[in-house]
């Protein structure tokens, strides 16, 4: 099995709330600063919207635009049975085929729906706001499901003949960091790769737990990538994804060293 994990996108096919909801109302409280109170309201928020709608459409067709567009290409372009996940700041980790609702919330600071919100974390580490939420989301997640809730569940229930493969950007890999370092690394291990992750001077930006580095399909300039890649910078990640698929369907490789 192939799985393919890509991360949310920001255009949306369905309307639902807004993360940006649940911190006006825990500063109407007078909360602020805390990531589990900010999550159980965001979870109570999602699940009641979920329970009073009347459709309830899979994640894949949740999303919309280019990047997203360039996510599905590269899921087409896996031969053999495959399964494609998706990276959610909203839902955690789920299953392209998981039924839920539209939502609106983001890692990127600045913006209206997200989790980053400088009212509500005032003077907070940006960077631990995101592993927290990402660790609830993982570790507790909104919706029940059969399915995997974390990134090191997948690939630790996953044998030698499966692949993982994950194309992310900095915010997410930021906040993914303590899922991935669960990830067991044996001989039994399945073959996984990450895309989406700059080589600067022999460090890699953003981090990624040591002992994953191995597997790291770095590049080393974003403008020489797009041109290679023959996309903008929106789409660079899971276009990357597609040129390693290319590469492993004809190699059997997943391995290849972007410019």
């Amino acid at each position: 099995m192939f799985h393919l994990i890509v991360t949310c996108v920001g255009s949306k096919n369905y309307e639902g709330p807004s993360v940006k909801n649940a911190i006006d109302n825990l500063l109407q409280k007078e909360i602020r600063n805390d990531t589990e109170e900010l999550f159980k309201e965001w979870k109570n928020t999602l699940t009641n919207h979920m329970n009073s709608s009347t459709f309830l459409p899979e994640a894949s067709s949740i999303y919309k635009g280019s990047m997203w567009n360039a996510s599905m290409e590269a899921f087409r372009g896996i031969n053999g049975p495959s399964q494609l996940w998706i990276v959610s700041c909203g839902f955690g980790l789920i299953n392209a085929k998981e039924k839920i609702s539209g939502y609106h919330a983001t890692f990127k600071s600045g913006v209206d729906d997200s989790v980053n919100n400088q009212d509500y974390f005032y003077g907070s580490d940006k960077g631990e706001v995101k592993k927290q939420w990402w660790n609830f989301l993982s570790n507790t997640g909104i919706i029940e499901t059969s399915h995997p809730k974390s990134i090191h569940e997948l690939v630790n229930i996953s044998n030698s003949e499966d692949i993982v493969l994950i194309a992310a950007g900095l915010d997410y890999y930021e906040a993914l960091f303590d899922d991935l370092n669960k990830i067991v690394v044996s001989e039994n291990s399945p073959k996984f790769a990450f895309v989406g992750i700059q080589r600067l001077n022999g460090k890699y930006k953003p981090s990624i737990p040591k002992k994953l580095e191995p597997f790291i399909q770095s590049y080393s300039n974003g403008r020489r990538l797009q041109e290679f890649l023959g996309c903008g910078s929106i789409q660079v990640h899971p276009k990357s994804a597609l040129y390693l698929i290319e590469q492993y369907n004809k190699t059997g490789r997943l391995e290849y060293k972007f410019p």
